[in-house]
């Protein structure tokens, strides 16, 4: 384990350009700091390797509830549709990557970038990033309800 301090902040991906040259052939794996999940580390390392990725996302499949009605309108503000506290389906980004040490020379050098602008200039240049889906075992401790539900997790973990 080696701490490497960044002297310019980069964000997410920015600061991975201080990798480049540093850390071999093999893909690495990217985590935010506030980020626990239970994925299978190694199934997401083999699903990157079978799919020939430059970059994965582990996604986090989410059912976001909107306690509210929802209108849809036209270009003339006509109400076209009415849907009363719908629910919708989401893959989210779980804020875990792995990525192909050939996606570093894409990073600008002592600049910040965040993933999403990664993912995009990847994409952009017609690079493969995959996405490997998780049901559950996700938790963003940086949100108090989420670190809530960890603790309450790993107290009662059959639950």
């Amino acid at each position: 384990l080696e701490l490497i301090d960044e002297e310019i902040y980069g964000g997410t991906a920015g600061c991975l350009s201080i990798l480049e040259g540093e850390i071999g052939n093999d893909p690495f794996l990217v985590t935010n700091c506030d980020i626990v999940a239970n994925c299978g580390y190694q199934s997401l390392l083999d699903w990157h390797k079978q799919r020939e990725a430059d970059l994965t996302i582990l996604g986090v499949r989410k059912k976001m509830d909107v306690p509210y009605g929802v209108v849809q309108v036209n270009k003339e503000s006509y109400v076209t549709i009415v849907e009363e506290k719908p629910s919708f389906n989401h893959v989210i980004v779980s804020g875990i990557y792995v990525l192909n040490p050939s996606v570093l020379e894409l990073i600008p050098k002592d600049e910040p970038m965040g993933m999403d602008l990664l993912i995009t200039k990847l994409l952009d240049n017609n690079r493969k990033v995959t996405c490997y889906p998780i049901e559950g075992g996700w938790f963003d401790i940086g949100q108090f309800d989420e670190y809530k539900k960890l603790v309450s997790h790993l107290e009662n973990p059959n639950e």
